[in-house]
């Protein structure tokens, strides 16, 4: 957890997590094979410590880890996936953007067309939104029509 600034420390806090928190993954590993994903052991691992929180930071609005959303989604396997080169899974969103993982751990933000990279970890992600350093993440490619 030495990614983590004081900064971003205090917004977790401030949502709810503790050093210790554990979350239970049994639904949301169940909702993701059931629409076709798969979770990956880093994936799993983020979610038991950051899983089912919302973090409201200061400028950009609210970063919301949750395994339910976006899992119908269909579109993150057929189309997001195939632009990074690895499976990737829902876990949540930030403003519009539905946060993915693959199993290399690296997070994903994707918006219609857009697909940006945020972070090399679930940790980064968090570090990043909460300190504004938005300007680091990278468009993949905008799919065209």
């Amino acid at each position: 957890m030495n990614e983590l600034s004081q900064i971003a420390m205090r917004y977790l806090i401030a949502a709810g997590w503790s050093k210790n928190r554990v979350v239970d993954v049994t639904e949301f590993e169940s909702r993701l094979k059931s629409d076709g994903y798969e979770i990956s052991m880093a994936l799993r691992s983020f979610y038991r410590a950051y899983g089912n929180l919302i973090i409201q930071t200061r400028a950009f609005g609210f970063i919301h880890i949750d395994g339910m959303l976006h899992t119908a989604a269909e579109w993150i396997l057929e189309d997001y996936s195939p632009r990074v080169g690895e499976i990737l899974a829902p876990f949540g969103e930030w403003q519009s953007y539905v946060l993915c993982m693959g199993p290399s751990g690296k997070v994903y933000g994707g918006m219609d067309n857009w697909l940006v990279w945020i972070a090399d970890s679930g940790e980064g992600m968090i570090q990043k939104l909460c300190v504004m350093a938005t300007d680091e993440t990278k468009v993949i490619s905008e799919k065209k029509d």
